[in-house]
């Protein structure tokens, strides 16, 4: 499951993007913020998530 969110801390918002994932009983989740100027395009890398599924076997 993929999802988008808009968090505030200190009054300041940001854009997140989260990824979660499970594999029997256990769930994991790869999360990626961006860097720099809000408002420029950014994803969670697929390889991350592939690597972190390979783990789970």
């Amino acid at each position: 499951m993929a999802l988008g969110a808009v968090v505030e801390q200190d009054g300041v918002k940001s854009p997140v993007k989260v990824v979660v994932f499970r594999k029997g009983s256990t769930v994991g989740y790869v999360s990626a913020v961006p860097e720099g100027r809000v408002g420029e395009g950014f994803a969670v890398l697929s390889a991350v998530v592939d690597a972190q599924l390979a783990k789970l076997g």
